[in-house]
């Protein structure tokens, strides 16, 4: 492939069109199977710009750590993607982020093969794209993948049924079979009653909505959004976002969004990539970027970000084995495990769920602590908080209590207890030290 620029977050109108809507539809080619548990893996992948001649040397002094710009002045090479390496199991949102120029447009088009990397290794469920041919990579496309584009690409011409169902038609679905894909999708994103509308009667986040219709028609494992809803006002982006997770859990994707808002990112990522000057310099949860960002430069992307919207109970709720005890323990027996604990409560768990709450007060009134057990004086545990729950949400219900509350899974399991003490120990703004 020939040296070209790098890519922009802007594709033209066209371009937008051409991948956006020819992804794949119902019918799928015998030899490339659904998505595998390791949906996708980038390996030292290298994107260099630039004089081809000079390029694997701009690839060499890269590896040995040079500076894009010294490379610049040495090389004339411009390295837009630097060493980057991750991998994607199963349905999740996969989130590059960083600044304008960082990178993360071209990475995703390497991801795909719309770009060809200048080395490394790209592999989309078990096919390695740099052994395939152009129509294997073509086919590939629209078999596994669907992009999503900041600029929405929809055709005037037509209305949002004919636009949602562009893709099929250009893959020769049946006009019946196409009808009832598009009307299913269309459901799904609210937009069921607009169906013969005009698209420029829509206003902007209903034309999003189009694009990623669009996208979700097509059936395909892998999504690839590239500043998908950047374009939009911050009202009408914050309820796309809202509406993205929810389709989300309804079909689950394996999603690749590309976005330079550290909040977009946060919010919307199950694993977040920082990505700066074509290299990634952190790979981890929004929790535990925002906790543990391991350099200076996410540090300083992180510092004014509000925790309490971040974090949740599960990522910062403490070990509950000291006051978790069984329902059939002795009254003397659990005297001694408060003391052991220093709490002044104890929670009953059996199987792993939370079946009682037992008070200090209710213990020294029993009438028998000799042959007592915890159930003749247990009362019913507070309602626990959800793992997942953002802090901002359960910090009203944590401070009406004087006691740690219990944190449960998605199986209501315990996990762990979460108190006053904690959620201000985890929003504080502490510096961290190398």
């Amino acid at each position: 492939m020939s040296a070209q620029g790098p890519v922009s977050a802007s594709h033209s109108h066209a371009a937008s069109i051409a991948y956006a809507v020819s992804t794949s539809p119902v019918e799928r080619a015998p030899s490339i199977g659904r998505v595998n548990v390791t949906a996708i893996v980038v390996q030292d992948v290298f994107k260099v710009f630039g004089p081809g001649k000079s390029i694997d040397e701009a690839v060499q002094r890269a590896r040995k750590g040079e500076t894009l710009s010294d490379i610049a002045k040495a090389t004339g090479c411009t390295v837009a993607v630097n060493n980057a390496s991750f991998e994607i199991e199963g349905p999740q949102i996969f989130v590059i982020m960083g600044l304008s120029g960082s990178g993360k447009s071209t990475l995703l088009r390497c991801v795909n093969y719309l770009l060809e990397p200048t080395s490394g290794l790209v592999k989309l469920g078990d096919q390695d794209l740099g052994a395939m041919d152009t129509k294997s990579l073509r086919e590939l496309r629209k078999e596994k993948t669907a992009m999503v584009f900041q600029h929405f690409g929809l055709l005037d011409n037509r209305d949002v049924l004919g636009n949602v169902g562009f893709g099929l038609e250009l893959r020769g679905v049946s006009e019946s079979e196409r009808t009832k894909k598009v009307k299913e999708v269309l459901e799904l994103v609210g937009l069921s009653e607009h169906a013969n509308t005009r698209i420029d009667e829509l206003s902007g986040g209903m034309q999003q909505r189009i694009g990623l219709a669009r996208a979700l028609a097509t059936d395909a494992d892998i999504l690839l959004m590239d500043e998908a809803f950047s374009a939009l006002d911050p009202l009408i982006r914050t309820e796309m976002q809202t509406e993205f997770l929810d389709l989300q859990k309804q079909m689950p994707k394996v999603v690749l969004f590309i976005t330079h808002d550290l909040g977009e990112a946060l919010r919307l990522g199950d694993r977040v990539a920082i990505l700066k000057e074509g290299a990634i310099v952190q790979i981890d949860t929004p929790e535990q970027i925002v906790m543990n960002p391991q350099t200076e430069y996410v540090e300083a992307f992180v510092e004014n970000v509000d925790r309490s919207r971040v974090l949740t109970a599960g990522a910062i709720a403490v070990e509950g084995d000291e006051v978790a005890v069984a329902p059939d323990l002795s009254v003397d027996d659990a005297l001694n495990a408060m003391e052991d604990a220093g709490s002044s409560v104890l929670y009953l768990v059996e199987d792993g769920r939370v079946r009682g709450i037992v008070h200090r007060r209710d213990l020294d009134r029993a009438p028998s602590k000799d042959n007592g057990t915890l159930q003749a004086v247990a009362a019913d545990a507070p309602e626990p908080v959800h793992a997942n729950d953002h802090l901002l949400d359960v910090i009203p219900r944590v401070a009406n209590h004087e006691i740690p509350l219990p944190v449960v899974d998605d199986e209501r399991r315990f996990i762990g207890l979460l108190s006053k003490t904690r959620i201000l120990q985890a929003i504080a703004r502490i510096k961290r030290h190398d």
